[in-house]
């Protein structure tokens, strides 16, 4: 019946495998091609395979920007906030892709290490954060019940740099992708990249896990200096760490990566 396509068209929306506009454009399309009466004869572990195989893969880069509250509400991060002239003290590098796309660029990067095609510190340190969390039961899990995933790669002060997979939906802010209705943070997609560039940017991230924190580079990261652009550097704080990776695939080089707040790069990308 289509009470049933409705229902599973909601259910795949509430465990993160559609978001509403996909929920939407979807009942459109199979309206369009005359298959909403057609599927409602199936059975709705049937209508779940099929609207699966029927929504495009995501896949894109976003950042994300973190408000002094919830996680961030401590005084050095209000502080923060009002020293760099905005409202964000934190932001992250989130990229939209397929478990298979992600567990494909592990792959490679994995078995360049074990090959020791980075320096032997760099092959040690990949290999262990690669191991601690793409091979965790968590990710597994979220990888073999999603067909588009969002993870997000972080950096927190005095922490080396750490990933983890976000949910449409859930009461934990940290393992949430923020949507415009929150308040605790902001999200702004980078547009149009090209898929090439999507793998390249997701190769980067996962080779530079368990990078120190840059703690001198924020205390002064917002003053006006301007510093030689590097395509990687041995350790980052949240913003520089933002904007290298997207200089590497030729957005914002007029940006000085280590001279950049998590509220100068909201300024700049969400224009």
């Amino acid at each position: 019946m289509l009470s049933d396509l409705l229902f599973v068209l909601v259910q795949e929306m509430s465990q993160g495998r559609l978001d509403l506009q996909q929920l939407l454009d979807t009942v459109d399309d199979l309206s369009d091609l005359g298959l909403t009466t057609q599927i409602a004869h199936y059975t709705v572990e049937q209508m779940g395979v099929f609207i699966r195989a029927c929504v495009p893969k995501k896949r894109m880069l976003s950042v994300s920007f973190y408000r002094p509250v919830d996680y961030f509400s401590g005084t050095f991060n209000r502080f923060v906030t009002w020293m760099t002239a905005g409202e964000f003290c934190h932001c992250e590098l989130i990229i939209h892709s397929t478990p298979d796309e992600i567990m494909t660029a592990v792959k490679q990067v994995y078995t360049a290490a074990q090959q020791g095609q980075y320096p032997p510190e760099d092959c040690n340190r990949i290999i262990g954060q690669i191991e601690m969390y793409f091979f965790d039961t968590h990710f597994k899990a979220a990888a073999q019940s999603q067909d588009n995933m969002a993870i997000s790669f972080s950096l927190l002060w005095g922490y080396p740099m750490s990933v983890r997979v976000l949910q449409k939906a859930g009461h934990d802010s940290w393992f949430k992708l923020p949507s415009k209705t929150d308040s605790y943070a902001s999200v702004v997609d980078i547009p149009e990249v090209p898929s090439e560039k999507m793998e390249e940017t997701l190769r980067f991230c996962i080779e530079e896990l368990g990078k120190d924190y840059d703690s001198s580079g924020a205390l002064f990261s917002w003053l006006p200096i301007s510093s030689e652009h590097k395509s990687s550097y041995e350790s980052y704080f949240c913003s520089e760490f933002v904007v290298t990776a997207l200089q590497r695939i030729n957005l914002y080089k007029n940006m000085d990566a280590r001279h950049t707040t998590p509220n100068s790069l909201y300024g700049t990308i969400s224009q």
